[in-house]
């Protein structure tokens, strides 16, 4: 990103907001996608469409829009033709920025040239200062819409524009919001929304593909925040599944000096070093000695996941070599925060050691315990160096989430 904006005006924000500028008749695909994967990476969204209100003046609200932290214009033919996007938008924002270093302006051109030079041909006269924005070429020829892959690219220019390495003052801590199953009441932060692809008001399980792009999602925040400066402290309030929960944990891990927090009504829970897990039973199946597959299972909700885990296996006809599932001595009480950090230690302990005395191929994990304990296992379970299974139940019986490779 060029440009000659004082650092001492730059700051990078707490809890990042983005206006999606288009045109309509551009189509709505590409700005979903565009809007989708900023989500996904912790930048609350807004469109016109969305959140324009019925009644107050185009102009005034378009004002209140560019006072947004990063403005991603999705530039079509459309777009270009556009008074209220040309010059409502685009124009005082990109001079905002040259004057004061917000809000950052991302520009996406889409079936208006194939190469920078035509786009900037295109473009000549009618945005000054464009110089000043950052690009995000998009591959995709005229008339087809923004592939996932493609808004990725553009929602990964912007997270990083956002938060370039130098670019206002490191944060103490950072704090984070995820989630995947809908709202929460508590939290601030980037909100990283998966909701959309994962949740909502009925129970899904998640798709293999979506959870894909969660995972590719918080990769790049943690690459970005990791290079913005040295600050290693994040605290996470989360309203996610097991899959979405241990994703994040795996990202922000302990071996690359993350400090991470959970945030939740109870308390705070906070990296542990117990390696004995204290009150839980190790319920053990040895299957087939050719099985080179491991099975945990994590039961500290008492949901019967040992029961979940032999109708899987009859299902699929074949047991693992090993099946390992770990359930409270007492499930009557609640467990507090401290005992959720201890269990999320000593789990992690327990399963590196069977994997020394095993040798398997792949852990399978299936997990119903507080949804804090699996960010911390993940974060504890970064160097186990196995493909991981990630599994969800869906009220009937487990669906297989997303591999991963720490």
């Amino acid at each position: 990103m060029s440009g000659t904006v004082s650092a001492a005006l730059m700051t990078s924000p707490a809890r990042p907001r983005a206006l999606v500028s288009y045109a309509h008749a551009d189509g709505a695909d590409s700005v979903d996608h565009l809007a989708q994967e900023l989500r996904l990476r912790g930048i609350v969204v807004a469109r016109d469409i969305e959140d324009f209100r019925a009644g107050h003046s185009l102009g005034g609200e378009m004002a209140e829009a560019i006072e947004a932290d990063i403005i991603v214009a999705h530039l079509g033919p459309a777009a270009l033709e556009s008074k209220p996007v040309m010059q409502r938008e685009l124009g005082p924002a990109l001079r905002e920025f040259a004057r004061t270093g917000s809000p950052i302006v991302v520009l996406v051109p889409h079936g208006i040239g194939d190469t920078r030079e035509q786009v900037d041909a295109t473009l000549a006269g009618q945005l000054p200062y464009s110089a000043q924005a950052t690009w995000a070429p998009a591959p995709e020829p005229s008339g087809e819409a923004l592939s996932h892959d493609s808004a990725a690219q553009v929602a990964r220019a912007a997270l990083h524009s956002l938060y370039a390495p130098g670019r206002g003052q490191a944060h103490e801590g950072w704090r984070a919001l995820l989630l995947t199953r809908g709202g929460s009441r508590h939290g601030d932060g980037l909100v990283l929304d998966a909701t959309t692809l994962t949740g909502g008001p009925v129970r899904r399980a998640g798709d293999p593909t979506d959870w894909a792009r969660v995972k590719r999602a918080i990769d790049d925040i943690v690459v970005t925040l990791s290079a913005h400066g040295p600050t290693r402290k994040i605290t996470l309030t989360t309203n996610a599944h097991a899959t979405g929960g241990f994703l994040f944990g795996l990202a922000f891990n302990r071996p690359a000096n993350w400090e991470l927090r959970l945030s939740g009504p109870a308390g705070d829970c906070l990296a542990s070093t117990r390696r004995t897990p204290d009150g839980l039973i190790e319920l053990r199946v040895d299957g087939p000695p050719a099985d080179r597959r491991l099975f945990i299972g994590i039961d500290l909700a008492a949901r019967e996941v040992a029961a979940g885990i032999d109708r899987l296996c009859a299902e699929q006809g074949s047991r693992p070599g090993t099946q390992v599932v770990f359930e409270r001595k007492n499930s009557g009480e609640d467990l507090v925060p401290q005992q959720i950090s201890d269990a999320a230690a000593a789990l992690s302990a327990r399963i590196k050691a069977i994997v020394d005395e095993r040798a398997p191929e792949r852990i399978d994990l299936f997990i119903a315990a507080p949804s804090a304990l699996p960010v911390l296992l993940g974060a504890e379970m970064a160097t186990v160096g196995l493909p991981i299974g990630l599994w969800e139940h869906d009220n009937t019986h487990y669906v297989h989430t997303l591999d991963v490779t720490p």
